[in-house]
């Protein structure tokens, strides 16, 4: 069985990870009020954490919108 990531490169698969990973936390956090992130880093970082999620989801959206290249096609 192939690994559906090999096709990515490294920061294109961790960019997709982190957005899919906060995505998953917002939604679990909003239906049982547990936030796993917060609880894994601390919150102390989850400052830290919320911006990378961020902006992984940022050039997730720019590189399929067309606004920006963030990884060569």
């Amino acid at each position: 069985m192939q690994n559906p990531l090999d096709e990515y490169e490294t920061t294109e698969a961790l960019t997709y990870g982190l957005s899919g990973l906060g995505a998953a936390n917002v939604g679990v956090t909003e239906l049982t009020g547990t936030n796993y992130i917060a609880d894994l880093v601390g919150t102390g970082n989850m400052e830290l954490a919320a911006l990378a999620f961020g902006a992984g989801g940022v050039a997730l959206v720019a590189q399929k919108l067309g606004v920006a290249e963030v990884w060569e096609d």
